[in-house]
């Protein structure tokens, strides 16, 4: 089996189950792969730019609300990408954010309910800005 077959195998699949008379090129199903990777990168490249502003800034109100940081990539990759991009980028920011900037740092419990509610309301604000700049694409 070769891999053509093997992705004509999967194209035919996927329109199939989407109700499509017509298969998808095999390329085709590799891009909101590739946009979610932008978008994790995006992300990857924020915990840099807020790891330094947190080791560099020791004034608490800038330090204590880092987080709300990951919007800018999600709204950038929501609206450059679409609203599943977005959505991608939201969890991993979530999680970026609960790992590196929440007591106790570089672990993913969160002793005080306050930074749990913060993390909840980020993604939430996440995945509704994603829908929303994502709808904006669709326009």
């Amino acid at each position: 089996m070769t891999l053509q077959s093997t992705a004509n195998g999967m194209a035919k699949a996927i329109s199939f189950a989407y109700g499509s008379s017509r298969y998808a090129r095999p390329m085709e199903l590799f891009v909101p792969l590739k946009s979610s990777m932008i978008g994790v990168s995006a992300v990857g490249l924020m915990t840099a730019a807020l790891l330094v502003v947190d080791r560099h800034f020791t004034h608490s109100q800038i330090v204590e609300h880092l987080a709300f940081g990951y919007m800018l990539p999600i709204a950038a990759v929501a609206m450059l990408f679409g609203s599943a991009a977005g959505t991608v980028a939201t969890a991993v920011s979530a999680l970026a954010a609960g790992f590196f900037f929440f007591p106790p740092k570089f672990s993913f419990w969160i002793d005080d309910p306050i930074h749990l509610a913060e993390l909840f309301w980020l993604a939430v604000l996440g995945y509704v800005a994603s829908r929303a700049a994502g709808g904006l694409l669709r326009s």
